[in-house]
């Protein structure tokens, strides 16, 4: 296949959501199959402080099981990559209310590494807000 072919590959965005009553939930990574491997590529929050969002809407949220996710997914594909497809439909079926896989998406990627990132960054990082300073705030709408 040449370098720059477009390669269909599928992503499930990974949520945990500890209060199934709420329907809240955050994006806590993503999980991109390439068919044509059978790889699973992943990318997951990694800093404490990504995990501001999730402590406002759930101050008890168990986040060291949330750190430990990304090895266990590991373990989990070790191996076995031409079974990503069966091991995620699996994950999807049994894990808990509190981590769940988005539906599957497709997508069309020259490069799977980029796209995961691309899609991390679009759905699962934290938003980075920039402050205004005093001087760019635009004043009150004046009553006239």
């Amino acid at each position: 296949m040449p370098e720059d072919a477009l390669q269909p590959c599928a992503y499930h965005v990974v949520r945990y959501q500890p209060n199934i009553v709420r329907d809240e939930w955050v994006n806590i990574g993503v999980l991109l199959l390439d068919p044509s491997s059978g790889r699973v590529r992943q990318r997951w929050l990694e800093e404490p402080a990504d995990f501001a969002r999730l402590r406002r809407l759930h101050p008890a949220a168990d986040e060291d099981l949330l750190f430990r996710i990304p090895a266990e997914f590991d373990r989990q594909f070790a191996g076995r990559e031409m079974d990503a497809a069966a091991i995620l439909e699996k994950f999807d079926e049994t894990f808990s209310n509190a981590l769940q896989l988005s539906p599957r998406k497709g997508l069309l990627a020259r490069d799977p590494d980029a796209e995961l990132e691309r899609v991390f960054r679009e759905q699962v990082e934290p938003l980075r807000e920039t402050r205004r300073g005093a001087a760019e705030r635009r004043p009150a709408p004046s009553a006239a």
